[in-house]
């Protein structure tokens, strides 16, 4: 951001810059109707201004304006919940300006997950458009004393050109150590090696971005970048540089934020904000197909795809083809396989994975030659992060503690001195300074033996092969793995299909993966367990598997499996939890499941 003096670094001041110096810069592209085909119009700096004042006044309307005096001390914590449009972006801008903080919680969470949202955040309101309102009402009545706001229509903010300004002159250095706004995330697991708190599983707590991390770890990073040799030069902000972007990511997500929040400003990345009537979730490569079709595009184009999707469009002429639109397409989520990879990069189309988190930020990866899509060469000592030994060749990202650290984990825990990513490496033969991803702790299968694989990749060479839509293979604390298979079409092409005969079908695919694996972690036909028709592995939002939910679905299925196969007494659920005898450490919970619930 040279363009605009330091001490208006602060997003909202830094918009308003612009607004005045450039009012007819792009900043994004909004949709003009429900669906994609009604087309889009551009959204300048000025129209962007107008339509966070059009908020803010909305904000002090229905909350009250806070007094100047006092506008920026214990700032209001105010929950949103809503549709992915444009006015996630607007409610963040908006609350800075008007001395509060937006929290983004996920529309998935559970009642439970809510509550304890408000109670750790102190909320006394909530926001939410009509068709969310109802994800606040089990929750509002366990908290009766907190108000729930309907929003107005995004028309109502973006088009209303009547109002005064809304001044914000809060300088860089009077607000560098705000919360910039309030993110989910979960409470502490227990690290599988170290036995030191971290992980993302369980209640969701509030996460605090301040304005000292979006400052010092995010935009002075893109700064120092550009002026870096090309060696040298951050892979994700060099492809971001003036790209439309689709906006794929949900709006509560970190990584949704950066590319609609975030990123447009150092940037000058545009968003392509999407009718989000039409978006299925997950995403589907059709709907890629349709956005490559009739959205707009600049001099540079960019897409962020999970790895699901970017198999289905490669597979395909009419997606090689969607994929050739782009200049590059970037993947997270999970890793990419070779072929995959290979193929788009062979179509001139540059493969680059982006990846971090809501604890640590972006990890600054470096931009490579496009051959070397697999690899990866991280900025050396880049705010703490090192490789730290995990398990055989394996080294685990982790982050130690810098002064006056901003980052979330270090916030929440000030005794904290290293944070664990849980992100797994594996240097690349031959290739000094190179490292390959090898999956996540998470990731790895450990059977009774002790012995590890990484059942992800397994996955992902299974599903290469057409025969097999989906798979999830697990087995933790078990003599032998089993997976669970989602056919094709292909394979299954009538529900009566003999299971027996599908197995015969898909069994090729399995026994190429199983050349990697040692003798006693191998897959084998009597532990191959199908999905039944209508009931397909579960997807996430983000479009990767929901392998908890997925595996308790099938829980009876798989323990059938392993009592016909003639295997010991079960001890582990299929998730690889102990289960307790109904006499121990239960408490007159349902036996086998730790949340105490019968299936």
């Amino acid at each position: 951001m040279e363009d605009i003096p330091e001490q208006q670094h602060l997003l909202p001041a830094a918009v308003d810059y612009r607004a005045k110096h450039l009012p007819n810069k792009l900043y994004a592209a909004l949709p003009r109707g429900d669906r994609l085909e009604d087309g889009f119009f551009d959204l300048t700096y000025a129209a962007f201004a107008r339509a966070i004042d059009a908020t803010a006044w909305w904000l002090d309307s229905v909350l009250g304006a806070r007094p100047l005096e006092t506008k920026f001390e214990n700032l209001m914590t105010v929950p949103y919940v809503g549709p992915e449009d444009f006015r996630y972006v607007l409610f963040i801008y908006a609350a800075m300006k008007t001395g509060r903080k937006m929290m983004l919680p996920f529309a998935a969470n559970t009642p439970e997950g809510l509550v304890s949202l408000l109670e750790l955040s102190s909320s006394e309101v909530v926001l939410a458009t009509a068709c969310h309102k109802h994800l606040w009402t089990e929750p509002l009545k366990q908290r009766p004393e907190i108000r729930l706001i309907e929003v107005p229509d995004i028309d109502e903010f973006v088009h209303d050109r009547r109002l005064q300004p809304y001044k914000y002159e809060r300088t860089l250095d009077e607000g560098i150590d705000d919360t910039h706004l309030v993110l989910q995330t979960s409470v502490p697991t227990i690290h599988p090696k170290t036995d030191e708190a971290t992980g993302t599983t369980g209640q969701p707590r509030p996460i605090p971005v301040k304005n000292r991390f979006i400052k010092h770890y995010l935009q002075d990073d893109e700064a120092q970048s550009r002026q870096a040799s090309p060696s040298q030069r951050v892979a994700a902000y060099v492809l971001l540089t003036d790209a439309y972007c689709p906006a794929l990511l949900p709006l509560s997500w970190a990584a949704g934020i950066s590319m609609t929040v975030w990123h447009p400003l150092w940037t000058n990345q545009v968003p392509i904000m999407l009718p989000v009537k039409s978006v299925p979730r997950p995403l589907t490569a059709d709907y890629v197909k349709a956005i490559a079709k009739y959205g707009p595009r600049g001099q540079r184009n960019g897409v962020f795809l999970v790895p699901d999707v970017l198999r289905g469009l490669a597979r395909d002429n009419e997606g090689r083809e969607c994929l050739k639109l782009y200049d590059w397409v970037a993947f997270g989520g999970s890793p990419l396989d070779f072929e995959t990879g290979d193929a788009i990069t062979a179509m001139g189309v540059r493969v680059q994975s982006f990846i971090g988190s809501t604890d640590t930020g972006l990890y600054n990866i470096l931009l490579n030659d496009p051959q070397d899509w697999n690899m990866h060469r991280f900025l050396e000592n880049d705010h703490g992060f090192y490789l730290s030994h995990y398990h055989d060749d394996l080294y685990e990202l982790a982050v130690k503690r810098q002064p006056d650290d901003p980052r979330p984990p270090f916030l929440i825990d000030p005794t904290a001195d290293v944070f664990h990513t849980r992100d797994l490496w594996r240097a690349a033969p031959g290739r000094e300074g190179f490292w390959m991803n090898a999956g996540r702790v998470d990731d790895f299968v450990k059977l009774s033996s002790l012995t590890k694989f990484n059942a992800i990749a397994i996955e992902q060479e299974i599903e290469a092969n057409a025969i097999v839509a989906k798979c999830v293979i697990a087995g933790d604390s078990r003599k032998k793995p089993f997976i669970l298979v989602e056919p094709s079409a292909e394979a299954r092409p009538h529900d009566s299909t003999p299971a027996a005969g599908v197995i015969g079908r898909i069994w090729p695919a399995i026994e190429a993966a199983n050349k990697h694996l040692l003798a006693e972690a191998r897959l084998t036909k009597e532990l191959t367990v199908l999905t039944q028709p209508g009931q397909p592995i579960v997807r996430t939002a983000k479009g990767t598997v929901s392998r908890r939910t997925t595996l308790l679905m099938y829980e009876a299925a798989i323990e059938e499996a392993y009592a016909a196969a003639g295997y010991e007494p079960v001890l582990f659920n299929v998730l690889g939890e102990p289960i307790a005898k109904p006499d121990q450490h239960t408490n007159g919970h349902a036996k086998g499941h730790p949340n105490g619930h019968a299936q």
